[in-house]
């Protein structure tokens, strides 16, 4: 809600900056007794930012890129410090909105002032902050076909996305009594799927549970990119914050946008499997007294499609089970 009162107010700002000869054009983004303690504004290089009242901050704040300008100031006008940060470039504006919504949340939360820039920050920086290259292809196409599910699961309810779990889990996705765990390849002429671990298609009496395998192939031209699928999954939900958590979890970095956009793919087909107890699978029980033998630290192994068809599902019956 605060990413678009903030929108409205700098083109509330923007539109009348002819009117105002003070060097910040602002108006208050709160009203009665918090009346200024947040200012939001344009400065006189048309600069989008924040003021924030601080009478008590004393410590060093943290640091951006050169892009956002961040310090302390006294404002004479006003007789009092505020923690000033603008952005000195219109391509950022969309981080920008987010850095400072997740400021303000900090305050309503009861954040000191201080500590409310210092959290969303470093918040800020696990979204944004650049890693320079990309990861594997292998961990691309993974994150491409877990957001390629998100964007069909959110078709049903905007809000399931939710379901999505944080990287370093086992299971991709859950809801209700369903789980499921999310497959995907760049097409290579193999018809198999790696399965990384022996949890990963752990048959759990009473859940229900499915692979969603999705291949891909690399086109310089596709529709689908990791970025695209990303803004495409933000524009249609509500909690955008929420979201952006999660991402914040996985290798893509947002300063990186134009790295991810040059891996671009097609989709080929996906195809869904009914995990159930007799689907075939590595598991402790497959070894002797139940036990993975001593000094074996990781199994992964390959399922070839052609030998798990019977547990094939059609799609329209996977996603009737969100429905119900």
């Amino acid at each position: 809600m605060s990413e678009e009162k903030l929108k409205k107010i700098w083109k509330d700002v923007e539109l009348a900056r002819d009117k105002f000869s003070k060097e910040f054009a602002y108006k208050n983004f709160y009203s009665g007794s918090k009346k200024d303690l947040i200012l939001i504004g344009i400065d006189k290089d048309l600069s989008k930012g924040i003021m924030i009242r601080d009478e008590s901050g004393r410590n060093a704040l943290p640091k951006l890129s050169s892009s956002f300008q961040i310090e302390r100031f006294f404002i004479e006008e006003k007789k009092s410090s505020f923690i000033t940060i603008f952005s000195k470039e219109t391509s950022l504006d969309e981080p920008f909105t987010y850095l400072i919504s997740l400021i303000i949340k900090n305050i309503d939360y009861g954040l000191s002032p201080t500590l409310a820039t210092k959290e969303a920050i470093e918040k800020f920086q696990k979204l944004f902050q650049s890693l320079g290259k990309l990861p594997p292809e292998n961990q691309i196409v993974g994150l491409l076909g877990e957001l390629f599910f998100l964007e069909q699961i959110i078709k049903i309810k905007n809000d399931y996305w939710k379901g999505w779990i944080k990287p370093e889990k086992i299971i991709d996705y859950t809801y209700s009594e369903i789980d499921v765990e999310i497959k995907s390849s760049s097409y290579s002429g193999e018809d198999k799927i790696t399965i990384n671990n022996l949890k990963q298609l752990q048959y759990i009496k009473n859940r229900s549970r499915y692979l969603y395998y999705s291949s891909f192939i690399v086109n310089p031209d596709g529709e689908l990119s990791v970025p695209n699928l990303v803004d495409n999954i933000l524009s249609q939900i509500d909690d955008k914050d929420g979201f952006r958590d999660k991402l914040s979890l996985t290798k893509y970095k947002i300063q990186d946008k134009s790295l991810w956009l040059e891996k671009r793919y097609s989709h080929l087909e996906t195809i869904i499997f009914k995990v159930d107890e007799n689907f075939p699978r590595i598991n402790s029980d497959s070894f002797k007294d139940n036990k993975i033998p001593d000094g074996i630290s990781k199994i992964t192994y390959d399922l070839a499609l052609n030998t798990i068809n019977d547990f094939r599902l059609e799609k329209n019956k996977f996603f009737n089970n969100f429905e119900k």
